[in-house]
């Protein structure tokens, strides 16, 4: 089975990165686009044998499953004349619905919108996901997908971009949290990583409670 991922932004290398570390691709089951070469760098340092390409056609033939990691102005563009019928698109694009993917498909395939945190390239994320026309098995196969970066959870499409805010804007306001307890811990003498520490443990204490 291999991948596509089309983007290598900031939450496309994330997932690259999530997956290559992962048991359901090999690394050189996993290819990544971009139309800067440039974004490939770190990838590719850590992860040699992951494809990249600045081809989207070329780099989408073969793929079993299409990743859709762009800025959502590019959309249009990006998704014409890149489908088969065999294929499963997954959007991880802030933004776009369920069916405006598929007007631009124009074709009867799988569509999955998904919305990951930046945790999942530390494989902590939980991933927001929705679909339409697909069958159980290829559900369970997207979940096992993003469960390599953490957890999932099913949602109607509707409710997603609320929910997001409590799954990656929450990621950034617990960061502020920690932000602001380090800096009241190197007022009162401790230093910033002992102080970074005790913030960190005190959030991961907190979940474990919850």
């Amino acid at each position: 089975m291999k991948i596509t991922i089309i983007g290598a932004g900031h939450i496309g290398s994330a997932i690259a990165t999530c997956l290559a570390q992962g048991y359901i691709f090999n690394e050189k089951d996993i290819t990544i686009t971009n139309q800067s070469p440039d974004k490939f760098d770190l990838l590719t340092q850590r992860f040699p044998a992951i494809h990249t390409s600045t081809d989207n056609k070329q780099a989408t033939a073969d793929a079993d499953i299409i990743v859709l990691a762009v800025n959502a102005s590019n959309v249009d563009n990006v998704l014409s004349s890149l489908f088969s019928s065999e294929q499963i698109l997954v959007s991880v694009v802030a933004g776009i619905d369920i069916i405006h993917l598929a007007r631009l498909v124009k074709r009867e395939i799988p569509i999955f919108r998904a919305i990951p945190n930046m945790a999942i390239s530390e494989r902590s994320s939980l991933t927001l996901i929705s679909s339409r026309g697909a069958t159980e098995e290829q559900k369970e196969l997207i979940s096992r997908i993003f469960e390599e970066g953490g957890k999932c959870m099913f949602l109607d499409e509707q409710k997603l971009d609320v929910a997001s805010t409590f799954t990656s804007s929450g990621v950034a306001f617990a960061l502020k949290y920690v932000q602001a307890a380090m800096q009241a811990g190197i007022e009162l003498g401790i230093s910033p990583q002992d102080a970074m520490l005790m913030a960190a443990y005190g959030l991961e204490g907190a979940t474990e409670l919850l």
